[in-house]
C-alpha cells in the first residue's frame, strides 16, 4: 500500500488568547500592524501503514519511515479584525524499504498565504467566528519534478483554501473548531516520480479539512487540551493528453516514492499542554496517533510549537 503525501500537509499552526487550537487555524486576530512569529516542530516515525480499507499492517523487517517538519509562521495584523498569515515549512523525510534501499528527501515545503477576517465576537473576546481564504505556492519537490530516489516534500501545485474558524467559552471549557475545503488546480506533466513518460493531464482531488478542540485551563499560566484533527484527501484522475485513456495505475505503477492518487482519509487524535507565559510568549506541546486512517501510514506525532508576539 503507497502513502498519499496529500493529506500529510499541515496548512498552519496557531494561537489564541481563549481556546487555542494546537494545530489549525485560529479565529482570533492580531492587533493593527501587530505582529507574531510562531516556530513549530513535529516529527513521527511510522511503524506501518494503513490499506485503503483501513487494515492496519506493520511494515516488513528492515523498513523503516521517519518524518520532520519544521515551521515558520509569520502574522501581521493588516486591519482591525483582518490578518495575514504566510506559513513556511521545511521537510525532512527518509524512508528504508527491506531490500535496503533508501529514500529521501530534505526541502522546503509549499508555501502558504492565508488572509483571515474576524465578522464577529461575544462580550468579552471569548466567542468568535472568523472566514479564511488562502493560496498555496508550488514551492516543494513534488511527484512531478523529483528525482526517483527522492521523496516529495509537498504536493508542488497551486491550491486555494476557504472555510471558517469559530471558538466559545462552555466554562470550564474552551471550545474551538475549524473546517477547511481546498481545491487543487489540474496539471500537465511529462515526468512523474523522476521518469519521462507521455504527457498526462491530472486533476487532483480536492482536500477537507476539520478539527475539533477542548481546552481546560488549570490556570492563566497552564491549560490542558485535546484535540481531534481530521483531513479527506478526495480521489485524483490522471488521463493521456490526447486520447483521454485512464493513466491512475500506470502512475502508481511507475512511482517508488510512496505516493498515490486514490483516496486517502486521516483522523488523529491529539493531547498535550499549553503553556503562557505572557500576552506576548506562548508554547504548547503533545502528541497525536491515528484513529480513523485509510491509505495512510500509522505512527505516533510528537509536536511542539511556540509563539511570539511583537
Amino acid at each position: 500500500m503507497k502513502k498519499t503525501i496529500f493529506g500529510a500537509l499541515c496548512l498552519v499552526y496557531a494561537f489564541s488568547a481563549f481556546g487555542r487550537p494546537m494545530l489549525g487555524i485560529s479565529p482570533t486576530t492580531l492587533g493593527v500592524s501587530k505582529n507574531e512569529l510562531r516556530l513549530g516542530f513535529e516529527s513521527q516515525t511510522a511503524k506501518g501503514r494503513y490499506d485503503d480499507a483501513g487494515n492496519y499492517t506493520d511494515f516488513a523487517a528492515g523498513e523503516a519511515r521517519e518524518s520532520y517538519q519544521l515551521n515558520m509562521n509569520f502574522n501581521y495584523g493588516a486591519a482591525k479584525n483582518n490578518e495575514i498569515d504566510l506559513f513556511i515549512p521545511y521537510i525532512i523525510r527518509s524512508f528504508t524499504k527491506a531490500n535496503g534501499n533508501n529514500l529521501a528527501c530534505s526541502a522546503l515545503g509549499d508555501i502558504w498565504l492565508i488572509g483571515k477576517n474576524k465578522i464577529n465576537e461575544t462580550m468579552g473576546g471569548k466567542g468568535m467566528f472568523s472566514v479564511c481564504a488562502g493560496v498555496k505556492f508550488p514551492t516543494a519537490k513534488s511527484i512531478f519534478n523529483n528525482a526517483k530516489s527522492t521523496l516529495p516534500s509537498g504536493t508542488g501545485t497551486w491550491d486555494v483554501l476557504g472555510g471558517f474558524s469559530s471558538r466559545e467559552e462552555r466554562l470550564p471549557f474552551l471550545l474551538s473548531g475549524n473546517v477547511f475545503y481546498v481545491y487543487r488546480f489540474p496539471l500537465k506533466s511529462s515526468v512523474f516520480a523522476g521518469t519521462n513518460i507521455s504527457e498526462v493531464n491530472f486533476s487532483l482531488g480536492s482536500q477537507l479539512k476539520y478539527e475539533v478542540a477542548v481546552e481546560y485551563p488549570v490556570s492563566k499560566l497552564f491549560s490542558f487540551v485535546v484535540e481531534y484533527n481530521g483531513s479527506t484527501q478526495y480521489e485524483s484522475k490522471a488521463e493521456y493528453t490526447g486520447s483521454n485513456a485512464n493513466a491512475v495505475s500506470d502512475m502508481n505503477l511507475l512511482d517508488t516514492t510512496e505516493y498515490t492518487l486514490y483516496k486517502s482519509v486521516l483522523g488523529k487524535l491529539s493531547a498535550g499542554i499549553m503553556i503562557t507565559l505572557s500576552e506576548k510568549f506562548m508554547i504548547n506541546a503533545g502528541a497525536g496517533l491515528p484513529v480513523i486512517a485509510n491509505s495512510t501510514y500509522g505512527g505516533i506525532t510528537y509536536f511542539a510549537n511556540l509563539a511570539l508576539t511583537i
